[in-house]
């Protein structure tokens, strides 16, 4: 019951703050500029904010944990990480992560704005089936294995101007609000099939150098391409 704050210390063993009582941790957990082997959050709530900007994660589990203050993961970074299942009530902050390995943000809820800016995925990126109510920023994020954004409810602004999609970018059956893809570079196969894009969706500047799907999107207002281009097969059919 009292606020934890370390900076730059080595937690070598396995960090399981799961079998506290109830799984909570009901004051500010900071664990900044740190190295930790392994974590284990997965069921924790946090009532207050949880900072880990900088730290150096090894395996990370934290699969349904409640963030009910801020999370700050900026210039984290991540061994094999799950985050399925997580509910961020404040802001989440990912700004400048590295993620080394596979991750997932499956089945997430995110309910005030989210912060990817800048960061690195490696290897996979899921997700899926992830709920975004505020504002989220992807500006400059880099994807070098497949992103997977397939059924997600994106029912703030998303901007994922200068992003970079090294392999396949698969939203399909996504609600995109206000979709800004502003000079995205898309490497791989663009699947945005069956998508629904309220506002403004602007690709502007964005080079597909894979096919595009935009079959059966459905664009309620504006949608902006002035200036992208496509070097393969574009599929727009029974778009609107």
């Amino acid at each position: 019951h009292e606020p934890v704050y370390y900076d730059g210390v080595l937690i070598s063993g396995n960090l399981d703050i799961s079998s506290l009582p109830g799984a909570q941790v009901q004051e500010t957990l900071a664990l900044v500029n740190c190295t930790i082997a392994n974590a284990s959050f997965s069921g924790v709530s946090f009532d207050k904010d949880a900072a880990f900007w900088g730290t150096s994660f090894g395996n990370v589990s934290m699969e349904k944990a409640i963030f009910s203050g801020q999370a700050d993961f900026s210039t984290a970074s991540f061994g094999p990480a799950s985050f399925s299942g997580c509910t961020f009530r404040q802001p989440a902050f990912f700004s400048g992560a590295l993620f080394k390995n596979n991750v997932s943000f499956e089945d997430a809820a995110f309910g005030l704005d989210a912060f990817f800016n800048a960061a690195r995925f490696r290897g996979r990126a899921e997700f899926n089936y992830s709920q975004f109510d505020s504002y989220s920023y992807f500006q400059a994020t880099l994807f070098e294995g497949e992103a997977l954004f397939s059924d997600v409810d994106f029912s703030g602004a998303v901007d994922f101007s200068a992003a970079t999609f090294s392999r396949q970018a698969n939203f399909i059956r996504s609600r995109l609000t206000e979709p800004y893809f502003g000079s995205a570079n898309f490497s791989g196969p663009a699947p945005f099939g069956l998508t629904r894009s309220s506002g403004l969706s602007s690709f502007g500047g964005a080079l597909f150098a894979d096919e595009a799907r935009f079959s059966l999107a459905r664009f309620s207002d504006a949608a902006y391409f002035s200036g992208a281009v496509f070097t393969r097969p574009t599929l727009f059919r029974l778009a609107s």
